[in-house]
């Protein structure tokens, strides 16, 4: 590719594209995405006039925040009356949804994903186009149709149709820490999705991997009853983790005697589930990774 289209970025080239093609109404460029605070500063800046380049019909709108919509068409920050209509301007399907997931942040809901899947030997896997909340799944249809037209308009641009292997909806079930935690105190039963999403939130907490050459796997037996006050604390921890202003912890000097504690809590968080294991507790062993966050345990805890 030309300099200038490297440096706009996949994601934001495959954005524009759609905008381009009517695919969907706009899209949104965020400094921060960059680790920048205006769209004046360097890589920012260097985007939007190599997007303009490209993409000279499409107009590139300033609106709060120093964040910048590109569209076909001219929007002022007037324009954006309320939270939901920024969702409403960049196409996304459950906009009216937004209040609802701010006043609800402990009820369950659905995180929608559009990915590009990249054909094999390319650095990256896939690429995320958008997503987006939504207090149900009653857009994901909608969102698969979507995706599906995205997959025909980029496979067959001459620029990036090359790169391109498909382009899928992806759907997350959102289980707040509160809501798991509140039907285990009222002892209802737990299905397995929930379980599954349990052990995720604990794992994220900074478990380590292995113990030596051992890999790390816990019998969670969420019927024995010292395993579930077990899991109800450390889900407690999940939402108000007391390390959480300092993140990111690597950036500060104390970062390694936190790593060092960090690893000795859940070592013993381990060997107490170990010994506290019944034999008629309803076990399940993690054996997947969602949802990980960075590796590094001076970051999680």
């Amino acid at each position: 590719m030309e300099q200038h289209l490297l440096t706009i970025g996949l994601d934001e080239l495959l954005n524009c594209i759609l905008v381009q093609k009517d695919v969907r109404p706009a899209m949104l460029i965020q400094p921060a995405d960059y680790d920048e605070a205006t769209y004046k500063d360097a890589k920012t800046a260097a985007k939007l006039i190599a997007i303009k380049q490209q993409f000279p019909d499409l107009i590139q709108s300033i609106v709060g925040g120093g964040e910048i919509i590109i569209s076909k068409h001219k929007i002022s920050p007037e324009d954006i009356t309320e939270n939901a209509t920024m969702g409403k301007i960049l196409g996304y399907p459950c906009y009216a949804d937004y209040q609802y997931t701010l006043d609800n942040k402990d009820a369950i809901k659905v995180h929608i994903e559009i990915i590009v899947n990249l054909k094999p030997g390319l650095n990256n896997d896939n690429v995320q186009l958008l997503a987006y909340v939504c207090r149900d799944e009653r857009y994901f249809a909608e969102s698969q149709a979507f995706a599906e037209k995205c997959q025909d308009v980029l496979k067959a641009d001459p620029l990036v149709g090359k790169l391109i292997d498909s382009v899928s909806a992806k759907k997350i079930v959102i289980m707040p820490a509160k809501y798991l935690i509140n039907k285990l105190v009222s002892n209802e039963e737990i299905t397995r999705s929930e379980k599954e999403d349990i052990i995720d939130k604990i794992w994220n907490l900074g478990f380590p991997e292995k113990e030596g050459e051992k890999v790390i796997k816990i019998n969670y037996q969420f019927q024995n009853p010292v395993h579930r006050g077990m899991i109800i604390a450390l889900l407690t921890v999940f939402d108000n983790n007391q390390m959480k202003p300092f993140w990111p912890l690597q950036y500060r000097k104390e970062h390694r005697q936190v790593d060092k504690i960090s690893v000795a809590w859940a070592k013993e968080l381990i060997r107490t589930f170990r010994e506290t294991e019944s034999a008629d507790g309803a076990g399940l062993t993690r054996k997947t990774r969602r949802n990980r966050r960075p590796p590094s345990v001076s970051y999680l805890l």
